[in-house]
């Protein structure tokens, strides 16, 4: 029989404990969007040098269309950014355009979460669902990257969204919108992304 040293064993445990989150991050709730999916498998690919199945796999996402649409709302350039990187097969680029886009989507949902209760239309349930949306595409895309470069500002930040969540079933929107604007800035800083502080388009609506 093997028996493991009592001091490594340790050690072990440890690590386990203040790194648990690497591993398996916030539990995911309710549906995840395909192309979500899509984009992490693609980010994956490029993380592990997979360069051509990650130009493979992102052939099969509309990614030039949703760049552009929220270009539109956002002012940002992520259709040009992802263009450049497929006719150049950079994965650098198209690592940062992705993560740009994943990152639009995100704010998207959360935007509109903010507009609908703005007007007094949006119900605790499809608040609930809305928020939820979003937060997943922070789940699936975007928290692991986060532990790994910075294990105390990823629990930051998990907290954070869960003050955010308590916030709308509560409905204190006022709250909501300072902790969004809280999210978007600190995300943004921690994935080098340039982002206007408002959307372009004021209209801004959860896409269809």
């Amino acid at each position: 029989m093997t028996h493991r040293h009592p001091l490594i064993h340790g050690v072990v445990l440890i690590l386990i404990l203040a790194f648990g989150g690497l591993a398996w991050g916030h539990q995911v709730q309710g549906r995840i969007s395909p192309e979500i999916l899509d984009i992490r498998d693609v980010l994956e690919a490029i993380g592990e040098g997979r360069y051509g199945e990650a130009f493979r796999r992102v052939e099969g996402i509309d990614i030039l269309s949703h760049g552009a649409r929220l270009d539109r709302t956002y002012g940002t350039r992520s259709n040009r950014l992802l263009s450049g990187s497929l006719v150049k097969k950079d994965p650098e680029g198209l690592k940062r355009g992705l993560h740009l886009l994943g990152f639009l989507l995100m704010r998207e949902q959360f935007d509109a979460l903010e507009v609908f209760s703005e007007k007094g239309g949006v119900e605790t349930e499809t608040a609930r669902d809305l928020y939820w949306s979003s937060r997943n595409i922070y789940s699936t895309l975007f928290e692991s990257v986060v532990r790994s470069g910075n294990v105390v500002e990823g629990k930051s930040l998990d907290r954070l969204l869960d003050r955010m969540l308590y916030a709308v079933q509560d409905g204190e929107w006022e709250g909501f919108g300072k902790l969004r604007e809280e999210l978007i800035e600190r995300l943004a800083r921690l994935l080098n992304l340039s982002m206007p502080n408002r959307p372009v388009d004021s209209g801004t609506s959860a896409p269809p």
